[in-house]
């Protein structure tokens, strides 16, 4: 064979080779697309990432019988493509023979993605000694698979340190009631640098930080509040101490304990058409909204510019949530300035006796008129109807002095007030508060609202009732979704439905929610979630049907001002085109790129034949 020969057939194996490379790469190239996605799918098809990132424990070395806050975070990825709805949380002990449970709390809602939830639960222990805990999590994703978490949690019981106990006794509504917060030391040495702090829900304390600068060891100390519910129920009051040990380190322990509010014993004075000279009746209702049974009830009635005929009215017993009207005589002599002062005594079920007392200044005419008091107005802002909206009542003080225990009472008729009552501690000379009362109506428009303000003035109980009529108006344009673009085509057993909703109104609307379900339509829906004022929204909705039909019923749900609005249309139904035929086919590889690579290597193995023969 000559070397041109050789050469040449040398030569041709190379392309030979380069193509086959060249052909076996674009093969491989094909591969790697359908592997990635293949992969690309399955991890938008994952399971979600929750983790349970940390655990605290308050305070770190508790002693016996000290209440202790374990605070759990679980917290979904941003990655994850579900939410998690978290349904459990508990503490339990660490193996064992048994199972004991220190603490549970559920339903805690939903952790969207890159969203986390912290959840608090309060433990004790008996004894000292080191706890092995584990803390468990669970809930399901948004495809219904569910999750479980566990950490491990461990907490170290000291058998000394300071000791913090809370007692509060029954309270009313209003009125002040003492607090007490007992601080002990067990430990072999002293503590310095004591701070103590008291707050809780609906609890107005005037000060509620006390100091001390050191507790020796063995010693114990109380500490006492006047403090004032402004809520009825069961109340929670909250206790901080921090302290500094013997060596420099800074700690805080926590406390709380429940206290019952009710009501109180309050008492209505009622002046029916005062004249001056002439008799006047005036009845006073004792109202007990305590849950206990009030004894040897004494209410005395009297005041300036006034005569009452026999002044003083007894009542054995006043039974729990019941209430008595003791009706007197009055005459007042002339148009100069009148009050009604009453004075009422009770004994409580424990042996204490008590005293409330209030004032009732009277309006005869020209002449008579009170000095002046405190003003009060009423406002209340735009909402839709059924909505939830404040209504404000504004107290301005335009005494020269600060007025103390004020109680604002607001309600109505025709309106539905959530919440009729508002107290404060104090109101300074010349300063206002303003109240605020959820209410709502069902159409707009005027609406009697009635205000009682209640205070003491130089330690007289004083009361002032307006009526007020108010304006419940609603915005001019509220948020409004509307569909535009409709259109929904009909395609073998499938229906898909795309439209737009706009938002027409002036106010942002939330939770909007498309959804189709006919008599051949299968139910589906679609989750579009807040539109802001004059904007949109795209959505594709897809489901399936039964055979053909000429039109889907559309329903659109959404809230405004957290008031659901909805309303349904019949979209007409588009048949598609059937689509063009393209013969045989299935699962595995592309079929153009490997006819492709079959033709080159083909190809290539004939011009390798032909040169060698």
């Amino acid at each position: 064979m000559s070397r041109w020969t050789a050469g040449a057939l040398q030569r041709g194996r190379s392309r030979i080779l380069l193509v086959a490379a060249f052909s076996l790469s674009v093969l491989l190239a094909a591969l790697a697309g359908s592997v990635a996605m293949g992969a690309a799918a399955a991890q938008s098809d994952g399971d979600p990432h929750v983790s349970i990132p940390n655990v605290t424990v308050t305070p770190e070395q508790p002693t016996p019988g000290q209440r202790t806050e374990i605070r759990t975070t679980v917290r979904v990825a941003e990655s994850s493509p579900d939410s998690i709805e978290v349904s459990d949380i508990y503490i339990r002990r660490a193996g064992g023979d048994g199972i004991r449970e220190y603490a549970r709390a559920e339903d805690f809602g939903t952790v969207t993605p890159g969203g986390s939830l912290t959840v608090p639960l309060s433990v004790s222990f008996s004894e000292p000694g080191v706890k092995d805990l584990r803390v468990y999590v669970r809930g399901e994703s948004d495809d219904g698979d569910r999750v479980r978490l566990q950490y491990p949690v461990t907490v170290s019981v000291s058998e000394g340190g300071l000791r913090m106990n809370v007692v509060g006794s029954e309270a009313a509504v209003g009125d002040e009631a003492p607090l007490a917060v007992n601080v002990s030391n067990g430990d072999r040495s002293a503590f310095r640098d004591l701070e103590v702090t008291v707050d809780g829900t609906a609890l107005e304390v005037d000060d509620p930080r006390r100091l001390d600068a050191m507790l020796a060891s063995g010693a114990d100390r109380t500490f006492t509040y006047d403090a004032t519910f402004t809520e009825t129920g069961d109340r929670t009051v909250d206790a901080t101490l921090r302290y500094t040990t013997s060596t420099g380190e800074t700690r805080t322990l926590r406390d709380s304990a429940t206290v019952d509010v009710g009501t109180g014993v309050g008492l209505d004075v009622a002046v029916r058409n005062a004249s001056v000279g002439g008799e006047t009746p005036v009845a006073v209702t004792v109202a007990n909204g305590r849950q206990a049974s009030l004894g040897d009830i004494e209410v005395v009635a009297n005041g300036s510019n006034v005569r009452v005929e026999s002044s003083r009215r007894f009542a054995a017993d006043l039974g729990a949530g019941a209430e008595r009207t003791f009706t007197y005589d009055t005459t007042f002599p002339d148009q100069a300035r009148s009050t009604v002062a009453l004075t009422l005594r009770y004994t409580t079920p424990g042996g204490e006796r008590r005293t409330v007392r209030e004032t009732t200044t009277v309006d005869l005419g020209r002449g008579g008129a009170p000095v002046e008091r405190p003003q009060v107005e009423v406002s209340v802002a735009d909402a839709v109807p059924g909505a939830t909206r404040p209504v404000n009542v504004t107290v301005a003080n335009g005494l020269e002095n600060e007025i103390r225990q004020v109680r604002v009472v607001a309600d109505s008729p025709e309106a539905e007030f959530e919440v009729t009552e508002r107290v404060r501690s104090t109101l300074d000379a010349g300063s206002n508060a303003t109240f605020r009362y959820p209410a709502s109506v069902a159409e707009s428009g005027g609406y009697p609202v009635n205000v009682t303000l209640v205070y003491t003035d130089d330690g007289i109980r004083r009361r002032i009732t307006r009526q007020f009529e108010a304006s419940f108006g609603a915005p001019a344009n509220p948020g409004e979704i509307t569909l535009t673009g409709v259109e929904a085509v009909e395609t073998g057993g499938g229906l898909e439905i795309s439209a737009t909703a706009s938002n027409v109104g002036s106010s942002d609307v939330e939770a909007v929610v498309v959804s189709v379900d006919g008599e051949r339509v299968a139910a589906a829906d679609y989750f579009v979630g807040g539109v802001d004022a004059s904007d949109f929204a795209s959505f594709s909705l897809s489901t399936a049907v039964d055979g053909n039909v000429s039109a889907a019923p559309v329903r659109v749900s959404y809230v405004v001002d957290g008031v659901e609005r909805s309303f349904t249309t019949d979209v007409p139904v588009q048949q598609a085109a059937p689509a063009p035929s393209r013969g045989g086919g299935g699962g595995g590889l592309p079929l153009v790129p490997i006819v492709a690579v079959l033709v080159v290597v083909g190809g290539a193995v004939a011009v390798y034949r032909r040169r060698r023969g």
